[in-house]
């Protein structure tokens, strides 16, 4: 993280339109400290649960803000029982 967002940040994965999925990602993003790397987990069931058809999915990854925001993204990946981690972010937290 090189600078928090300023305004509401979605992660998204799509799924060919009309078929997405959109989680409010800004607390969580807040809540890394600057300038040190850190990893996030967020369960491929927050994304089902917000409408995702995991066998459609043409866009894995994508962060939108309307604000400021500035950050390295790296080692993009979809882990199979990920979500079973203890350090998975819940659902919960995403809204």
């Amino acid at each position: 993280m090189h600078q928090s967002p300023t305004a509401t940040t979605a992660l998204a994965v799509h799924c060919g339109y009309p078929c997405a999925a959109e989680l409010n990602a800004t607390s969580i993003l807040r809540g890394l400290p600057v300038g040190t790397p850190r990893s996030v987990k967020i369960p491929v069931g927050c994304f089902t649960a917000a409408g995702l058809d995991p066998s459609a999915v043409n866009t894995p990854f994508l962060l939108a803000t309307a604000g400021r925001f500035d950050a390295t993204v790296g080692h993009v990946r979809w882990v199979a029982g990920a979500a079973g981690d203890p350090d998975a972010t819940p659902c919960d937290a995403l809204r």
